[in-house]
């Protein structure tokens, strides 16, 4: 229990509100990634940072060859992003919270696959490619469709081209348990949407927030998500378990409740239902 009241309220900055409201057809992925550092730091100037972004994709632009092919282009966009801008991965300390805030990412020139993916994409479409993201399991990827063949780039490696062997070992990483013989690797490499990009931004920081037990960016992220997936199972469970944590019995019960509402088989379902129950016995304290 948390000795100290924590507010369960979250406003949204003007930022995140406007974006909620308009078409998610019409976002711009890096935009929504900036109004989410937004949430975290509010004198951030959204636009600052996309006409950057854009003077990059009109320089990348200028690097097009005409009837170049696409792994000429491939190498000429990884030559502009990784040797003349200087982005890279963060392997010293991938878990950086800076590493999820686009705008961090773009000053420090190193983030991880999401974020550099995010970047990537712009960068490719300028050169008149057709890339899309790939929401790959434990390591985001951007990928290129050819009229012989689909690239697969990991732009956390400085663009290095990925083929079917290490793709199963990636892939393999966070499914320890199948046999290599039996993954079907089409069911992983499916374009992402705007939408689940974003989203798997949000849960990228709401993972690292929960470990270090930062309760109230938690809840913030969470409510980010929900505003963009109201019924996630994952997101009512996980704030949940946060308001049982802050002994707010009304909001855990309600989220608690709702997420067996939705989940009729999950490994943790008997768990949440001895949490209700226990929850049910107590006072409803509110904050």
């Amino acid at each position: 229990m948390i000795n100290q009241p924590i507010t369960t309220t979250v406003e949204f900055t003007p930022a995140w509100t406007a974006l909620l409201s308009r078409p998610r057809t019409d976002w711009r992925v890096a935009e929504a990634a900036l109004c989410a550092a937004n949430q975290y730091d509010p004198p951030l100037v959204i636009a600052d940072y996309l006409l950057r972004l854009d003077a990059m994709v009109a320089d990348v632009a200028t690097r097009i060859v005409p009837h170049a092919t696409v792994a000429s282009r491939i190498a000429a966009l990884n030559q502009y992003f990784y040797i003349e801008q200087g982005y890279a991965g963060n392997n010293s300390d991938y878990f950086d919270i800076q590493n999820s805030f686009l705008n961090a990412v773009m000053d420090r020139k190193l983030g991880i696959p999401i974020t550099l993916a995010i970047l990537y994409l712009e960068l490719a479409r300028a050169m008149q490619m057709d890339a899309y993201g790939i929401g790959f399991p434990g390591h985001f990827l951007v990928g290129i469709r050819a009229a012989d063949r689909h690239w697969y780039i990991d732009v956390f490696n400085q663009g290095r081209v990925l083929q079917s062997p290490e793709l199963k070992t990636l892939l393999l990483a966070t499914h320890k348990d199948t046999p290599p013989s039996v993954i079907d690797l089409s069911a992983y490499l499916k374009p992402a949407t705007e939408l689940q990009i974003v989203v798997r931004l949000l849960r990228n920081l709401k993972k690292i927030y929960i470990e270090k037990t930062a309760v109230a960016e938690s809840l913030q992220v969470i409510a980010m998500i929900l505003s963009l997936l109201p019924d996630s199972p994952d997101e009512l469970r996980d704030r949940g378990m946060i308001y049982q944590h802050i002994d707010y019995t009304r909001g855990a019960l309600a989220d608690l409740s709702r997420f067996l509402e939705l989940v009729s088989q999950a490994q943790e379902r008997p768990l949440i239902e001895s949490i209700v129950e226990s929850l049910r016995q107590r006072p409803t304290h509110l904050h």
